[in-house]
C-alpha cells in the first residue's frame, strides 16, 4: 500500500470513531491561537517528555507537569500513540502519532502534503459541521511547523467530547498526526495543547 493514501486513512480513521464534529466560530478560533501563541507563562511549570523514534531521533515534548503520558503501541498498519491527559479525569485527551516517510521522499512532511491531509480532513468533517466552512490555520516554532483546524461537536452524546483540535506538524523528517479532544471550550488545556505543538523538537538518539 502506497504511504500517502495510508497516511489519508489515519488522519481520517481516528474520527470517524469519534462524535460528530462542527466548527468553532472563527472569531473563537482566531482568539484561541492567537492566545497560544502569544500568552504569558501560565502557572503551571513543564516538563520535558520525550518518545524515541527509531531511526529518526527522539522526539521532544514540554507538557505542562500535571499531564500524563501515556505511549500505546502500534496497531494494524498504524503508528505508535503518545497519548496526553490530565492528572484525573477526562477533560481533555491529546494524542500525537509520529509517522515516517518513504526513504527519499523529502516530500513527505512538506507543507503542501500536510494540507493536503488537512484538506481531506475537512472535506470529512464538512457533512456534519455546524458552520458552512472549516479554518485551516498554520503554525511554526523553532523546529517544528504544522497546520490545524478547530472544530465543535454538533450534537455530542452523554460523556463524548465535544471540542476539536486536527494537526499535521512536521518536525525533523517525521510528520506528527495529531488530535486534541477537549470538554471545554477556550481552555487552558486547548491553549497548552497549542504551544506543545509548535515547541515539538526532535534530537539524535
Amino acid at each position: 500500500m502506497r504511504l500517502f493514501p495510508l497516511l489519508v486513512r489515519f488522519a481520517t480513521g481516528l474520527m470517524t470513531k469519534r462524535p460528530q464534529w462542527s466548527i468553532i466560530p472563527i472569531s473563537i478560533l482566531v482568539a484561541a491561537s492567537a492566545l497560544a501563541w502569544s500568552s504569558p507563562a501560565r502557572a503551571e511549570e513543564t516538563v520535558l517528555k520525550e518518545l524515541t523514534v527509531a531511526g529518526h531521533g527522539v522526539l521532544e515534548f514540554n507538557a505542562p507537569g500535571s499531564w500524563k503520558m501515556t505511549i500505546r503501541p502500534p496497531q494494524k498498519d498504524l503508528p505508535s500513540t503518545v497519548e496526553f491527559t490530565p492528572a484525573a479525569g477526562r477533560e481533555f485527551l491529546l494524542m500525537i502519532s509520529p509517522m515516517a516517510g518513504p526513504a527519499g521522499d523529502k516530500a513527505f512532511n512538506s507543507m503542501e502534503r500536510m494540507r493536503q491531509l488537512m484538506e481531506a480532513e475537512k472535506k470529512h468533517l464538512a457533512p456534519r459541521a455546524e458552520e458552512p466552512a472549516l479554518m485551516i490555520d498554520s503554525f511554526g516554532g523553532p523546529q517544528a511547523k504544522g497546520l490545524f483546524l478547530v472544530a465543535s461537536d454538533k450534537a455530542p452524546r452523554p460523556g463524548e467530547y465535544k471540542y476539536l483540535i486536527r494537526s499535521c506538524v512536521a518536525v525533523g523528517d517525521l510528520m506528527l498526526s495529531v488530535t486534541f479532544l477537549s470538554h471545554r471550550k477556550e481552555s487552558e488545556a486547548m491553549e497548552d495543547a497549542l504551544v506543545l505543538l509548535r515547541g515539538v523538537k526532535i534530537r539524535p538518539q
